[in-house]
């Protein structure tokens, strides 16, 4: 209980400076810490932080910064967060008799439960009625859309693309050609340098923010951060409505243009990605939304490849619309969005075949 405590209050903590952690990271600790892997001890449960939450040498020095910082909880502040009714010794059990649990979701000995009606829902355009229940103090409320994928898993997504090659000044020895040379004169005057290997992929995502994909516009802003930190060699994200065109735009309200042939004459080769519902959303099938698709994947896709396409819509949506009919076209993979779909998108980027 204690170090589950701790860790509550590390977490929080570690997110409030800035440190990438998510709701999952928390529950794979909490998980870890139920199992009995790193309790007892604060070092145990810093080694069990560190090894789920870091995931480079300044990560876990920060980490560590963070972690020797934190006051350990008092007693009190222990005692305060325990459930007041989970009694400590058997003693006090067996007073109660058989003890109950008050976990914060019933009404209280004494309190009047509420009661529950319905009012009709012909408002919402669905003939189910809905429950009309009292708004808890206690009960949190999310104010804010949660991105389909988190900042961290796009970071690590995007840093599985690698293209390493040899480029810049020449910094590092190369052994086996300092080896050569010692054996073909006989006589080492000075190593043989080489470059260093450096990231050279490359990627251009294109991203639909049109109205249907309003619901998803805060993802835009995770995956722009993300671009930023994938330590991609380039990366340019750019905006269109509905179906790409020989116009794009480099902000999701359709300021600045980009023209799509001075794009395509000025990064040949890089991999493309496309994000948009393909018409999914509304549940509607569009043959010129299709024709449009199909005529820009025809254009780029010579230029641009490989194409992958990333659909917020899960899959059982696109039977009938749009996206079933561009999800078959021979130029593209199209995948879910989501942290499974992310990481087969980047294979199709790397140049692996995707198996649908």
């Amino acid at each position: 209980m204690d170090s589950e405590l701790l860790l509550i209050g590390l977490f929080q903590n570690l997110v409030d400076h800035g440190f990438r952690l998510g709701v999952r990271d928390y529950a794979d600790a909490l998980l870890a810490l139920r199992n009995g892997v790193g309790t007892l001890q604060r070092e145990r449960l810093l080694w069990l932080c560190r090894t789920l939450w870091a995931r480079n040498e300044e990560e876990i020095t920060w980490l560590e910064r963070l972690f020797r910082e934190f006051p350990k909880p008092s007693a009190e502040e222990l005692a305060r967060w325990r459930p007041q009714n989970i009694c400590d010794d058997d003693q006090a059990a067996s007073t109660q008799g058989s003890p109950s649990l008050k976990l914060g979701g019933g009404p209280a000995k004494g309190e009047e439960i509420p009661e529950l009606r319905f009012q009709s829902s012909a408002q919402s355009g669905t003939a189910l009625p809905r429950a009309i229940l009292p708004a808890g103090a206690a009960e949190p409320f999310v104010y804010t859309s949660r991105p389909p994928i988190s900042l961290r898993s796009l970071v690590i997504c995007w840093r599985r693309f690698r293209r390493s090659q040899r480029v810049g000044p020449r910094m590092e020895i190369d052994i086996a050609a300092t080896i050569q040379e010692k054996c073909r004169n006989g006589i080492l005057h000075t190593p043989v340098f080489s470059a260093a290997r450096q990231n050279q992929a490359r990627v251009l995502v294109l991203a639909d923010a049109s109205a249907s994909m309003s619901p998803f516009a805060a993802f835009f802003r995770v995956l722009e951060e993300s671009l930023a930190e994938s330590r991609l060699c380039w990366s340019r994200l750019l905006y269109f409505e509905n179906v790409p065109s020989e116009v794009l735009y480099e902000t999701e309200s359709f300021l600045r243009p980009v023209d799509l042939g001075v794009l395509l004459r000025d990064n040949p080769g890089a991999p493309l990605m496309v994000i948009s519902d393909a018409g999914a959303a509304r549940g509607r099938s569009n043959r010129k939304r299709v024709k449009g698709t199909h005529e820009f994947l025809s254009l780029v896709s010579s230029t641009w490849y490989p194409v992958v396409w990333v659909n917020p819509m899960p899959r059982f949506r696109w039977t009938g619309t749009s996206a079933e009919q561009i999800a078959r076209l021979s130029q593209l993979s199209m995948l879910e969005l989501n942290e499974d779909g992310m990481l087969a998108a980047v294979d199709v980027l790397r140049g692996l075949k995707h198996s649908a």
